[in-house]
């Protein structure tokens, strides 16, 4: 039986609810076919960008969305062509396809969008304010909770990210995501037990995850207690993810706090020679070298550390660790 407009409308509605399901690959096989039976159906090319827009290219979705808005600039679709920019890191044009939206009339999940775009473009000011908006408008929105957190994990203020992310895990309880994002901020703030525990159940549910096994790896490092255990998180962490400079970073003040100094040595300066630009790395290379009796190497290092980052020594003196 040929499919005529009929069918290419039924087909477009299909398609919306496949999206819907999280089925892309069969939301776009019926928008595909309902434009090949209707080309002109709008609905059907909106169904299109969305999905193609899922399934990861986004620079096609977006010049179809460009092409939709073109034609029929409503804020619907603004705020469709905002989250393919959001998940294209570009992040200014995200926000500013969220802020057409919102000159129609203000609305929580439009607030949070811009505010996460905002954060990912390092707008901090920005971003709490539309997080905090959206926040007033809808106290139950996760993302608006999490976005927020974020910011001021990245302004040092981890008091208030442990309290957004505390509100955000009452909305989604188990959140492995959220409970290693707490984990790292109570761990900035020394409160070692309750970062271990965060990680103890966020690794429950995802268990090889590498950052998560390298943020618990840390915090025991740090506390100085279940060294073999902060040794035994960090080996696996880095057998799932063997390129992450920061595992190697942690992997080494465990090893330093073991007394195993050839062995910290090795980790630090793997990980100074993965990212230059982190002080610590140095720092600890330094303390390793000086321990294996290399005074003038380390020395070097040290002060290599100390013009980079002027707070280094003290972090380490506050982990427990000195020259």
């Amino acid at each position: 039986m040929a499919i005529g407009p009929r069918h290419s409308v039924i087909l477009a509605k299909r398609a919306a609810v496949l999206l819907d399901l999280d089925k892309p690959e069969e939301a776009l096989a019926d928008a595909d076919a309902a434009l090949a039976a209707e080309p002109g159906n709008f609905e059907a090319r909106i169904m299109q960008a969305q999905a193609i827009a899922k399934l990861g290219d986004l620079a096609k979705a977006l010049a179809q969305f460009d092409k939709l808005i073109a034609e029929n600039p409503q804020p619907f679709l603004y705020s469709l062509r905002g989250d393919a920019r959001l998940d294209a890191r570009n992040y200014a044009e995200a926000a500013a396809d969220y802020s057409e939206v919102l000159k129609h009339g203000s609305n929580a999940p439009t607030l949070s969008a811009r505010g996460w775009a905002y954060r990912m473009a390092g707008e901090l000011g920005k971003a709490i304010a539309d997080f905090d908006a959206a926040i007033r408008s809808d106290p139950t929105l996760f993302e608006a909770y999490t976005g927020r957190g974020e910011a001021y994990v990245k302004l040092d203020e981890d008091e208030r990210a442990v309290a957004d992310f505390t509100k955000a895990l009452k909305l989604q309880p188990g959140h492995a995501g959220v409970l290693r994002e707490r984990g790292s901020a109570y761990s900035e703030l020394g409160k070692l037990a309750l970062a271990i525990a965060d990680y103890d159940t966020a690794l429950s549910i995802e268990p090889k995850n590498s950052d998560m096994l390298n943020g618990r790896c840390w915090a025991r490092a740090v506390a100085g207690a279940e060294l073999a255990k902060a040794l035994a998180d960090c080996n696996a962490a880095i057998t799932l993810a063997p390129k992450e400079a920061n595992t190697y970073d942690s992997r080494g003040l465990v090893k330093l706090k073991l007394g195993d100094n050839a062995a910290a040595f090795a980790d630090y300066d793997t990980a100074a020679k993965m990212d230059p630009t982190r002080a610590s790395y140095f720092y600890g290379r330094g303390i390793a070298a000086i321990r294996l009796g290399r005074r003038a190497e380390g020395e070097a290092d040290l002060a290599k550390a100390g013009n980079m980052d002027v707070g280094v020594a003290a972090r380490y003196a506050k982990h427990g660790v000195t020259p």
